[in-house]
């Protein structure tokens, strides 16, 4: 590399910024996206527990043992009471 020209401090700073700023807006860019997964987890999360309370309210009305609805949801007992008693609180 004879002939290759050395570069100026001004021109290795501006190249430096320049990867900076690719860095920093690759970051923003994934901040946002694992922001707006979030949010979509949460509202899946809040459907999937609406769905569940109406469920576990009607198995209560049926005689259905609030262990064995439970089981089938994966959550402990406590929670599923939990969730019928919100359930019937928004049902009033």
């Amino acid at each position: 590399m004879a002939g290759a020209r050395k570069l100026s401090v001004e021109e290795i700073n501006g190249l430096l910024e320049g990867e900076r700023q690719e860095l920093l807006a690759a970051l923003r860019k994934i901040a946002r996206r694992e922001h707006d997964a979030r949010l979509r987890d949460v509202d899946r999360r809040v459907r999937f527990e609406e769905r569940a309370m109406r469920l576990l309210l009607d198995g209560k009305s049926l005689g259905v043992p609030v262990v064995e609805m439970a089981d089938e949801l994966g959550i402990t007992r406590q929670m599923a009471h939990r969730w019928i008693r919100a359930a019937e609180g928004s049902e009033r």
